[in-house]
């Protein structure tokens, strides 16, 4: 509160405590708190996006919004509807939605955690929009995605709305400026395709070196993922989750990050993407076919004049096509990651400048303008099942890496990966 930053979960507690005391004690023998708490209220829900993205992602969304809604219910039926009548109250509902992949997995970047049971995970959420909001998008996921709504009050208010009938789909893809992403899903079925790729917006804060991030799901099945978000305690948290080695993206370099067990220090090593860096996504094209997006993320790292990353894709097969280019005089071993839904090791071939990579579930293909080597590491899991405790390490997918087999100025690399069945 000191420090006046509305977008932080911790902003929305006590101010959803001071508006619920106040309408408890009598507004009218607190209005000065009661404005205050509204004050900071809206502060809250204005630092996050117009077309309902929340700062930090769905995972921390799923229990400060619970937070919100249970102020702006109260205010609503006091006769005060200020805060239930915010855009982005009325909005968060679809780009919640817009999280649900197909295989019955979310989108979980920034601190989600994992990706799998995503109906579990969302149906509590989802039956307190649909019993605050009374939000069509809300209910139909709730009716057609999560199973129907929870058993406990909101619940129960829920099942009211669905009865109603006024339910409705959202739309297959978005893009959204603020959380920094285009999400893509070829139908609402659970076998369907899905995409997602990360950028970075100016204000981003509570996330992850995950600037040009790429997931793909074929057919309800995992081809392309992240690591995903441990326990805070877990030693390996900045080292192999949130830090580049836990994403699709551009290393330069081989060096490892230090101080991987203290999350408040930043990377120190030259070569690796900054935390909070600005990565723009341009559209070419989004519709019901595929897209064809390119994100900018040169500005994230020391030492970088280019990387433009195209990616484009149909329902069964994505290519990226990554531009490399560091700054004058400057040369440095450039690395890439594929992290795999599979812990299977995959069959590799290649010879100079271009590779082959093929498991059961899909084939990639790599061709580069320069000889790369190609190898596969078992990486920590937290996105295809979850750990139980902090130190666990049990759980592991298949990591790809491709990188330059000399120091290089530049490179471009192409990489297509098609369904293999």
């Amino acid at each position: 509160m000191r420090a006046k930053n509305p977008v932080s979960n911790q902003w929305v507690l006590p101010t959803e405590g001071l508006v619920e005391a106040c309408l408890f004690l009598g507004v009218e023998q607190h209005r000065e708190a009661y404005e205050l708490g509204v004050r900071n209220l809206l502060m809250a829900l204005d630092s996050h996006g117009s077309q309902g993205e929340f700062e930090e992602g769905y995972g921390y969304a799923s229990f400060t919004l619970a937070a919100m809604l249970h102020a702006a219910q109260a205010m609503a039926v006091a006769g005060d509807r200020r805060a239930l009548d915010h855009p982005f109250l009325r909005n968060f509902p679809t780009w919640l939605v817009h999280h649900l992949q197909p295989g019955d997995m979310t989108i979980n970047c920034f601190d989600a955690g994992p990706a799998y049971h995503a109906a579990e995970h969302t149906r509590p959420l989802l039956s307190l929009l649909a019993a605050c909001l009374d939000n069509p998008v809300a209910e139909w996921a709730l009716a057609k995605q999560a199973g129907g709504s929870t058993s406990d009050v909101p619940g129960l208010l829920a099942r009211a709305q669905l009865r109603r009938g006024s339910a409705k789909p959202p739309p297959l893809f978005a893009t959204y400026e603020r959380a920094a992403r285009v999400n893509w899903r070829s139908s609402w079925r659970n076998d369907a395709s899905g995409v997602w790729v990360r950028g970075g917006h100016k204000l981003d804060q509570h996330d992850h070196q995950d600037r040009g991030h790429v997931n793909f799901i074929w057919r309800g099945r995992p081809i392309l993922i992240e690591a995903g978000t441990p326990d805070y305690g877990n030693r390996l948290m900045r080292v192999e989750y949130s830090s580049g080695v836990g994403h699709n993206i551009l290393q330069l370099g081989t060096d490892f990050p230090s101080d991987a067990g203290n999350p408040g220090k930043p990377f120190p090593l030259p070569g690796w993407q900054k935390v909070g860096a600005i990565a723009p996504i341009s559209v070419q094209r989004l519709d019901a076919r595929g897209g064809d997006v390119t994100v900018s993320c040169e500005s994230g790292y020391d030492g970088l004049a280019r990387w433009q990353r195209r990616v484009q894709w149909r329902a069964d097969r994505l290519s990226v096509t990554d531009d490399v280019a560091l700054a004058e005089g400057k040369t440095n071993v450039i690395l890439f990651r594929w992290h795999l839904g599979t812990a299977q090791r995959v069959t590799i071939r290649g010879d100079g400048s271009r590779g082959e990579v093929a498991w059961p579930d899909a084939k990639m293909t790599l061709r580069a303008s320069a000889p790369i080597s190609i190898s596969q590491v078992q990486l920590p899991d937290n996105t295809l099942i979850g750990h139980i405790g902090a130190e666990d390490a049990g759980n592991n997918h298949t990591c790809v890496v491709v990188q330059s087999c000399e120091r290089q100025a530049s490179l471009e690399l192409k990489t297509e990966i098609r369904s293999h069945r």
